[in-house]
């Protein structure tokens, strides 16, 4: 794994095409057979209900609907999603009669100053300039408007023990362009001119049942530390980094 490293911010060299990325993920959404799991939408919905209680929100990256699904049903939201993918969103259609944006970010037709809350859950790492989309998210965010994503994070305890057992990395994907760090996040919402909020390490995906295996054995342990609770999250030591920061008013 070729990466280059600017301001925190690790970029794979060199990326792959667009129109490669594009044909990976038609056929990701149509091989996917993970099921709806309506209690972790509803706890990523409970964590941003500490920042914002109603609103209208916008969510990129929205997959076949989930999340959106589980935000319109919840009194005092209005839901809105995109995905790059045409087959996500014929699935969020078929399955949950959502209508997603479909196409690139940078091309959606969205008024300005209007969404209360923006999420990109584990998508930011795909896209291919995570400045530019930012720079959308500001602009679509009304003052004090709440910006919310999740990224790989290669602060982790597992990312440091597998260089110290010099094992190769499972956090390595290829449709994964950037991995970041809390330094390299920080820098981005400032440049941006985004306050932090919080950044933890928690997220709300299913527990992995325990491997004892001894290197599997001792990072399934530190995940649920790092990632399955406040205090552990706290520390920005687990795999997946979620970041919750406002446009000042």
């Amino acid at each position: 794994m070729n990466l280059i490293w600017s301001a925190g911010i690790a970029t794979v060299n060199p990326l792959p095409s667009q129109a490669k990325l594009n044909r990976y993920y038609e056929k990701f959404h149509a091989d996917l057979k993970e099921e709806f799991n309506f209690k972790r939408e509803q706890k990523r919905l409970k964590h941003i209900q500490q920042f914002k209680t109603k609103g209208r929100l916008l969510d990129l990256g929205a997959g076949q609907g989930y999340f959106v699904a589980v935000v319109n049903q919840t009194p005092g939201w209005q839901a809105v999603g995109q995905d790059i993918s045409v087959k996500a969103a014929w699935l969020a259609k078929r399955k949950f009669n959502l209508n997603l944006l479909t196409g690139e970010i940078n091309n959606l037709k969205l008024k300005n100053n209007y969404f209360d809350v923006i999420t990109l859950h584990s998508v930011l790492e795909h896209l291919r300039d995570p400045d530019q989309v930012i720079v959308i998210c500001f602009k679509k965010s009304k003052p004090g408007g709440l910006l919310v994503f999740s990224v790989p994070n290669l602060n982790s305890f597992e990312f440091y023990l597998s260089l110290f057992l010099r094992r190769p990395y499972p956090g390595y994907i290829f449709e994964h362009l950037h991995y970041f760090t809390p330094i390299g996040i920080r820098r981005l919402l400032k440049r941006h001119n985004f306050t932090e909020l919080q950044l933890t390490s928690r997220h709300y995906s299913p527990i992995e049942s325990l491997s004892w295996k001894p290197y599997r054995l001792l990072t399934n342990l530190a995940k649920r530390i790092l990632e399955y609770t406040d205090l552990g999250g706290s520390l920005c030591f687990g795999n997946l980094i979620y970041v919750y920061a406002q446009k000042p008013d």
